[in-house]
């Protein structure tokens, strides 16, 4: 199976927490979640859905008013190309079905935009 990083385009859109933290500070941080090629785009789609809905991320808070952006983990997150499901990484056969539920169980499901429409590119 080969394994793609999807690295950075979920971030391009600003996080607007400030509703949720008032008050607590964070800094920027990249993220990177490792998709598999064969079913990475229907996954793509569902994790640009949930973003798109503020579900992707969340704030922690560390300290007096500091706090750390951090996964959602109700969504499982592959972070590494290596290590199997309980390193979060591949292999895991199972694990574009236990995203496609997670993401059902939130509404979501796969609904065809392109790379264009998810993300403005040509």
């Amino acid at each position: 199976m080969e394994i793609k990083a999807l690295k950075g385009l979920l971030l391009r859109k600003s996080l607007n927490i400030e509703a949720i933290c008032a008050g607590v500070s964070y800094e920027a941080q990249e993220f990177t979640e490792y998709l598999p090629w064969n079913d990475g785009w229907i996954c793509l789609n569902l994790l640009r859905q949930a973003f798109d809905a503020g579900l992707i991320f969340k704030i922690q808070e560390v300290g007096d008013r500091r706090g750390k952006i951090a996964w959602n983990d109700e969504f499982p997150h592959k972070t590494n190309k290596t290590g199997g499901p309980g390193n979060n990484g591949y292999p895991d056969p199972d694990h574009t079905m236990k995203l496609k539920e997670a993401f059902k169980a939130k509404g979501f499901e796969y609904d065809g935009r392109s790379l264009r429409e998810l993300f403005g590119r040509s």
